[in-house]
């Protein structure tokens, strides 16, 4: 291949690879990405890609925002020695360090302490308006102190036990990084995204004047009152110390996800003073961390189906030990990515656990002449034929086990059903105890207490809770359907817009819902469709004593509440009491909650500033039992 040739495919591979990345679905790993880029550099170095930042944005759906200061990104070095020829060049002796967190960056806007809007990196020059996504979430608020005007950057993260807790076990997404991309994304706002935050690294305003790097990050935990990221400012000899300490054992103990650390040269005006390149900075540095990798055989390719009917090829490799644990399969993501890899069997490969922790096939070493694998035509577990749907590979059955399996855990944690986790799906599944959710309403005690693992005590147990989950809100019945895209809080827009009953919805026209409040038409389409695929579960469960809660009507309708912390009843009485009156419960702080209820109207905890910053009223339990008129009698006469 001639140089012209070359410089072109590098152009066309980072190209993807980048837009792959943002969209939340990357292709390849940050360390071949990286050379890559740096043969380009070799190659061409003043090639427009080089140059570039982020990605165009190609979603119609989410409206376009110009940063007022682009949004750039940091040039990167990957071994001790680039890094310490980039301090030469800095000419610095005093750094600040970072880490370098794997999330999704965004800026805020505020105005006189008012939150404006929340955009996306984008290509550097325009995001996303994401701010329906990014002010639901934990530690955003509507309101800052000391009316501050400007604009504060930070990356949306979800840490690790929440994503393995809220949406890991869906196959929807393969990581936190890429649920956060996706969930911020979304037109709705999924019951996750309270859960994420924004880690704030850096603050843009003409009404101070920073001396130094930390400074901005102090006057943001400390004026602002906002978590930021983990920083330190020192010497090159503990900036080095300090990335050591990070690779070899304190990035395993975090609870969010961190690809390297951020190095910048603590002074600000002999930082800005140093220029950039290529949109880049020169006064700051990514140092990534090294992926481990080790060369083996790839003997054979696996189809499995995730819960969502995607079907994705596994890697099925001789043993190799890495980084201490020893790996016989990898992921190849998607039938593109595998094709674009050349996988044959035989061929020596080469194999990293990507973050140190998902193994992950990064590249043929050697091809061999064995079999090329194809892709599956039929569902490796329903043997219906299979469909593309973009670039992924998905069973299009609806009663595909897998899918089957996907509905009824979505059914279960919708409805908060406890004791009700994977393995019992699993097993009551292949027994054949149930095949859809409203199959859960018909469980036996004596049948499911002879599962392997089940007695009669956990069987009892599973079925009570079941049965506790049989009158079910409206929104919420609707968003345990796992009807793609739709979820409880979609629904909750359309019975808040006046389709208050199943049939509003069921006879309702596109056009209708289109226009309810955050809804619009493509949204409606598929709740549309949803439905109508729906159906026959949605009239066997109604059939197997599932009914609609209908909403009370009472001194409390058209108030919200959601409480943190205890207070002397339990949670599920003071829950009951509000309903009791046709109020409603949230289970987080977001705009338009009326109380937050506490155990102490004084106390200043983190959702009472942010429930204060919407306007809500925090009280303590004394006055949330004189709302609810409280006593002992009422409260029995309801359980």
């Amino acid at each position: 291949m001639d140089k012209t040739q070359r410089i072109r495919d590098l152009e066309d591979k980072l190209t993807e690879a980048q837009d792959a990345y943002y969209a939340g679905e990357p292709v390849m790993s940050d360390a071949k990405y990286d050379a890559l880029f740096d043969e380009l550099r070799d190659l061409d170095p003043a090639n427009p890609v080089l140059k570039r930042v982020g990605t165009k944005i190609k979603d119609a759906r989410l409206r376009k925002v110009k940063h007022e200061i682009p949004m750039g990104s940091q040039s990167k070095v990957n071994t001790k020695d680039d890094f310490l020829a980039w301090v030469k060049k800095t000419g610095a002796d005093r750094f600040t360090v970072q880490e370098k967190l794997d999330g999704l960056s965004v800026e805020l806007v505020y105005e006189k302490g008012e939150l404006k809007t929340a955009i996306t990196r984008g290509d550097g020059e325009e995001g996303e308006d994401v701010t329906h996504t990014v002010s639901e979430m934990s530690n955003v608020f509507g309101t800052l102190p000391d009316k501050f005007t400007g604009s504060l950057r930070g990356e949306i993260m979800f840490t690790k036990k929440a994503f393995d807790q809220l949406v890991g076990k869906s196959g929807e997404y393969t990581n936190p990084r890429n649920a956060a991309a996706g969930l911020t994304r979304r037109k709705d706002v999924h019951k996750a995204v309270p859960h994420m935050s924004v880690t704030y690294y850096d603050c843009l305003t003409d009404k101070l004047d920073f001396e130094k790097e930390h400074h901005k990050i102090r006057f943001m935990e400390n004026a602002l009152k906002l978590g930021c990221v983990f920083t330190k400012v020192c010497s090159l000899d503990n900036a080095i110390a300090w990335y050591e300490s990070y690779q070899e054992e304190l990035r395993a103990e975090l609870d969010h996800e961190i690809d390297g650390l951020v190095i910048k040269v603590a002074d600000l005006e002999a930082q800005e003073a140093l220029g950039e390149t290529d949109g880049r900075p020169k006064g700051q540095v990514a140092w990534k961390f090294a992926n481990e990798m080790r060369s083996t055989i790839l003997e054979d390719v696996e189809w499995d189906v995730g819960l969502g009917g995607r079907v994705t090829p596994v890697a099925i490799l001789k043993p190799v030990g890495i980084g201490g644990v020893t790996v016989t399969r990898a992921t190849l993501h998607n039938v593109s990515n595998m094709t674009k890899l050349g996988v044959w069997k035989g061929a020596e490969v080469l194999v990293c656990r990507a973050g140190d922790v998902i193994p992950r096939l990064e590249q043929v070493v050697k091809p061999a002449k064995g079999n090329k694998f194809g892709y599956p035509t039929e569902c490796p577990r329903c043997k219906a034929p299979t469909k593309f749907e973009g670039e992924f590979l998905t069973c299009p059955n609806s009663q595909c086990p897998a899918k089957i399996r996907g509905d009824i855990l979505k059914w279960i944690n919708t409805l908060g059903i406890d004791q009700a986790g994977e393995s019992f799906v699993n097993a009551a599944v292949d027994a054949g105890l149930i095949k859809d959710p409203a199959d859960l309403y018909t469980l036996q005690e004596d049948k499911l207490s002879k599962l392997p693992g089940f007695g009669k005590s956990s069987a009892k147990t599973i079925v009570d809770n079941v049965n506790k989950a049989k009158e079910i809100p409206l929104a919420k019945f609707l968003g345990a359907l796992n009807i793609q895209n739709a979820s409880e809080s979609t629904f909750s827009a359309l019975v808040n817009a006046g389709f208050e009953t199943l049939d509003d919805l069921r006879t309702a026209a596109i056009k209708k819902m289109s226009l309810a409040r955050g809804i619009g038409d493509t949204t409606a389409q598929v709740i549309f469709n949803g439905l109508a695929v729906k159906a026959t579960l949605i009239d066997k469960l109604l059939k197997n004593g599932v009914s609609i809660k209908k909403k009370v009507v009472g001194k409390l309708t058209g108030r919200s509440f959601c409480f943190t912390g205890e207070i002397s009843i339990k949670r599920p009485d003071a829950v009951k009491l509000v309903e009791s009156m046709g109020g409603e419960v949230k289970s987080s702080v977001s705009k338009g909650l009326s109380y937050l209820v506490q155990a102490s109207a004084t106390s200043n905890s983190t959702k009472s500033q942010k429930a204060k910053s919407y306007g809500t009223e925090v009280i303590g339990e004394s006055e949330f039992f004189k709302l609810v008129e409280f006593s002992i009698q009422k409260l029995r006469s309801l359980t």
